[in-house]
């Protein structure tokens, strides 16, 4: 089911590319899967990606996410 705001957008896309920042579960779903929620707490952990906590909630820094995919290796073909 597609969320929609009162103007007709795609809600979770326009949500998603506009945030600054994501709770645990987007932040995986941001990355396409390729981050697990343990993966993404131990990255947390060793300092590879920014977090902060607002009240109870962890959030990540969506430029943070960015960056250190982006530090990742090229995928080559099979």
């Amino acid at each position: 089911m597609q969320l929609r705001s009162m103007d007709g957008t795609d809600f979770m896309n326009y949500r998603d590319e506009a945030a600054i920042a994501y709770g645990i579960t987007t932040a995986v779903r941001a990355t396409g899967g390729a981050v697990s929620r343990t993966r993404l707490f131990e990255l947390i952990k060793a300092g590879e990606i920014d977090a902060r906590r607002v009240g109870r909630r962890t959030v990540i820094m969506a430029d943070s996410l960015r960056a250190f995919l982006e530090r990742q290796p090229p995928a080559r073909a099979a």
